[in-house]
């Protein structure tokens, strides 16, 4: 016999309808939800949020102003504020990838610099020792 009981040197075969059967509940009853009216409000708000964020659905603010009723003066003012700052803000904010590029392009410079001086040390490291002993070039290695 082996360890977990069955004959040895003999062939085992599995037969599925000797197994009893636990409970006869379906996936389907399983996973069954609850008509909730919250639960299905908050799917359907959650595809929307999904439709919003993948930009399958547009969302369309003019149709909000067109009520001529309607006034509310601190939005107006604020509304006319945003206005007025956005061609300075995108005036500033163009300056501002300028600079962002050209300091960049200055950074990749200045390491470029500096592996040529790292390689050009490490030339003057290598060479022969009578060289070594020129004052500029002790100085240079030393830094």
């Amino acid at each position: 016999m082996s360890e977990w009981g069955a004959p040895l040197g003999q062939q085992s075969t599995f037969n599925p309808a000797n197994i009893p059967e636990l409970n006869s509940t379906s996936l389907n009853e399983l996973f069954k939800i609850d008509d909730d009216p919250n639960l299905e409000n908050m799917l359907k708000i959650k595809g929307i949020v999904l439709d919003i964020l993948n930009k399958k659905v547009e969302l369309n603010f003019k149709g909000i102003n067109e009520d001529e009723n309607y006034k509310n003066e601190g939005v107006d003012e604020l509304v006319k504020s945003l206005h007025k700052i956005i061609p300075e803000f995108k005036k500033l904010q163009g300056e501002l990838v300028e600079i962002s590029d050209k300091f960049k392009m200055e950074v990749e410079k200045i390491t470029k610099n500096m592996r040529i001086i790292e390689g050009q040390i490490d030339y003057l490291k290598k060479l022969p020792n009578e060289f070594k002993n020129d004052d500029i070039i002790k100085e240079i290695l030393i830094k």
